[in-house]
């Protein structure tokens, strides 16, 4: 398991809650539904967060030049 606070974006699902977090920090939540579609993008550095194509969230952070994708399933 990643140390969270060294995923620099990343959603959190927990219970029917989807976390937004950066750098291990909390930043904003939403509650999602089974069958809902997140996306992470990064547009000219911007990074935001959407559920079912809505952005609900964008990152006051800029991305880097590199990015990494990972998931962990819930056991």
């Amino acid at each position: 398991m990643a140390n969270p606070a060294t995923i620099a974006f990343g959603i959190r699902f927990q219970g029917n809650i989807a976390e937004v977090r950066e750098g291990g920090v909390y930043r904003t939540d939403v509650v999602f539904a089974a069958g809902d579609v997140f996306r992470i993008s990064v547009r000219s550095g911007v990074v935001s967060y959407a559920k079912n194509g809505t952005v609900f969230y964008t990152s006051g952070a800029a991305a880097g030049s590199s990015l990494a994708l990972g998931s962990r399933s819930p056991t």
